[in-house]
């Protein structure tokens, strides 16, 4: 199998000290978790990495493949930031994976600049990875079995490959955590984020895909989704699971976890 490498990052854009210098202070300690996970992801010398990540209003109703060959990370929401990456993106992979889907909705897109989503994560992640691919993948609003799905198929395909292979699920938990959260308070946001570290923890993969609907609308979460993905990855795999960090900041739940493989 060359699969190497499965973890879970945060991607919110104050984590970088050029967007935001005292507040990416008050993340240090997801920032550090994340330079672990970068250390942990370079000694498995992956050849890609498959980004999962979620995108508010990119292809709701159907999962999105970016198949842009050059690929730059875009932080113009945030300022004159001087942060500039490029990465090739592994066109051979998303092919590979395009056959295989005949029954779940998806679309191709070339979007040459990444969003915070994938940015952010990779400008941590990747910064000692010269050659290396990534393939971005876009979920969407439809239901959990479908985003399970897709992550069997990958899971097909990743198997398949001579290709040394890492999978990020790139996300954010709750941001209903407090008063300052961007989308305001609500009680269940704390709720959604304690369960899924506690199912992460136990390796209850079971009760992640049963997870309360309205709990999970209720956090304003842009993480379940990817996570759905990954499980179906990483569907009948034995795993080791690593809470590296977890931090509640600006009334956002961080986590930084590796999903280490055997």
């Amino acid at each position: 199998m060359s699969l190497v490498f499965s973890a879970i990052t945060p991607n919110s854009p104050l984590l970088l000290e050029e967007v935001a210098e005292e507040e990416s202070e008050q993340l240090i300690k997801t920032r550090l978790a994340i330079k672990e996970l970068e250390q942990k992801l370079y000694l498995s010398k992956p050849e890609t990495i498959i980004i999962i990540y979620k995108h508010d209003g990119l292809c709701e109703d159907k999962f999105c493949f970016n198949i842009e060959p050059k690929l730059k990370s875009d932080f113009s929401d945030f300022g004159n930031i001087s942060i500039s990456e490029t990465w090739q993106c592994d066109n051979i992979l998303a092919s590979e994976i395009e056959l295989t889907l005949t029954k779940l909705p998806f679309q191709l897109i070339s979007k040459e600049k990444l969003r915070k989503d994938i940015s952010v994560p990779l400008h941590f992640l990747t910064f000692n990875m010269e050659n290396i691919k990534i393939l971005p993948i876009g979920v969407c609003e439809l239901a959990k079995k479908p985003h399970l799905e897709l992550g069997q198929q990958l899971k097909k395909v990743i198997a398949d490959q001579t290709r040394r292979v890492a999978i990020i699920a790139s996300g954010g938990l709750s941001h209903s955590l407090s008063n300052e959260s961007p989308a305001g308070f609500h009680k269940d946001g704390a709720v959604f984020d304690n369960q899924i570290k506690k199912f992460l923890e136990q390796g209850d993969r079971k009760s992640i895909k049963r997870m309360d609907e309205a709990t999970i609308e209720n956090a304003n979460e842009y993480l379940y989704n990817p996570l759905l993905v990954m499980l179906g990855v990483l569907s009948n795999q034995t795993l080791t699971y690593q809470e590296i960090s977890y931090q509640q900041s600006f009334g956002i739940g961080h986590l930084v976890a590796n999903l280490e493989l055997p």
